[in-house]
C-alpha cells in the first residue's frame, strides 16, 4: 500500500510539472531534430544543458541568441551551439528543435569528444564523475543548484529573479 501511495504521488507531481512546463514554454509538438555526438560543432562554443530544470535551459537558449556577437568575438564564428543531454535535452528538442548530443548513460562521452566547451548541470541524472572526466579535456562543468554542487566544478547558482544575468555568466564561462 505504501508503494502505491508513493507511485500515485510521483505520478501526480510529474503530471503537474508537465502541465506547468506546457503553460510556461508551450505544448511540445513533433519536430525534426538531429541527435548524437555529431551535433557538436568545431566552429562554435558547444554548450550542453543537462538535467531537469527547463527554466534554466530556456533562459540559456534565449541568451545564446542575444550573446552571439560575444561568441564570435571570442573566436567562434558560428556563435553558440546549444545541445541537450538527458531530460532537459528532450525539453529543448521538443520545443525548439535543439539537437540532443547523448543521454544520461553516456554523458561522459560528450566530454571525451574534446568538442564540448561547457556542460551546464542542475540536480538530477548528473554523474558525479563529470568533473573528473572534464579535467582531461577543456570542458568546464557548471553546477547551478546548491543541492548538487560537485568538487571540481564551477558553481554558478541559478536564480530565477536574475535568470538572464546568470545565463550570461554561464555562457561567458563556456
Amino acid at each position: 500500500l505504501g508503494s502505491i501511495k508513493c507511485a500515485v504521488s510521483d505520478y501526480t507531481g510529474m503530471y503537474l510539472a508537465t502541465d506547468l512546463s506546457d503553460i510556461l514554454f508551450g505544448t511540445p509538438t513533433p519536430v525534426m531534430a538531429r541527435a548524437n555526438l555529431g551535433v557538436l560543432k568545431k566552429e562554435a562554443i558547444n554548450v550542453a544543458v543537462h538535467g531537469h530544470n527547463p527554466v534554466l535551459s530556456e533562459v540559456i537558449l534565449a541568451q545564446t541568441m542575444a550573446m552571439k556577437d560575444e561568441a564570435v568575438a571570442a573566436g567562434a564564428p558560428a556563435g553558440f551551439n546549444l545541445v541537450g543531454i538527458c531530460c532537459t535535452g528532450m525539453e529543448v528538442m521538443m520545443r525548439h528543435g535543439i539537437p540532443t548530443a547523448t543521454n544520461s548513460l553516456s554523458q561522459e562521452l560528450a566530454i571525451a569528444t574534446g568538442a564540448l566547451d561547457a556542460a551546464v548541470v542542475d540536480y538530477q541524472c548528473i554523474m558525479p564523475s563529470l568533473p573528473s572526466a572534464a579535467k582531461k579535456f577543456h570542458t568546464v562543468i557548471i553546477t547551478t543548484m546548491s543541492i548538487a554542487k560537485m568538487p571540481g566544478a564551477l558553481h554558478i547558482e541559478f536564480d530565477e529573479k536574475h535568470a538572464a544575468e546568470k545565463a550570461q555568466e554561464i555562457l561567458r564561462a563556456a
